[in-house]
């Protein structure tokens, strides 16, 4: 079997508008405050997991949830046409974070499964960072930060 998850997004499904910078900044923000807010760690939960908490696979899921919902919201807000490409990619890999970690919290019932998952996750989060990483290079760019 593939282990790798298809975009859930298509270029098409991200509104492009000509939002100013200052308020795309903000409405990202608004986006990612539950995941801050949890105090949550992925990297955490699945040691915590490995290690024999099974309270850990709770923590796995509500991050899926959030991770989940972050995707969902990331298409649904305002996006400037210079950062399409990363917040396509955001959106896309949020997603697939959100199903790597529901593979990753089987690990009693299914560790091949896990296992995938782990990669899958760790591969995922790796383009989401690059993503964040040329976002980051946009709003310096702009002034924001």
């Amino acid at each position: 079997s593939n282990a790798l998850i298809d975009d859930l997004y298509k270029p098409a499904d991200i509104k492009l508008t000509s939002v100013k910078v200052d308020v795309y900044k903000k409405s990202l923000e608004d986006v990612f405050k539950p995941y801050l807010e949890s105090g949550l760690s992925a990297e955490r939960s699945m040691y915590l997991l490995s290690s024999g908490d099974q309270t850990a696979s709770i923590d796995l899921e509500k991050l899926a949830e959030i991770h989940h919902n972050i995707s969902n919201d990331l298409i649904s807000i305002d996006v400037p046409y210079a950062v399409a490409g990363p917040h396509l990619s955001m959106a896309n890999n949020s997603a697939k974070i959100s199903l790597s970690l529901l593979n990753v919290k089987n690990l009693e019932e299914d560790p091949i499964l896990a296992m995938i998952g782990l990669r899958q996750y760790f591969e995922y989060s790796k383009e989401y960072e690059k993503a964040v990483a040329d976002l980051s290079i946009y709003f310096k760019a702009n002034g924001i930060i």
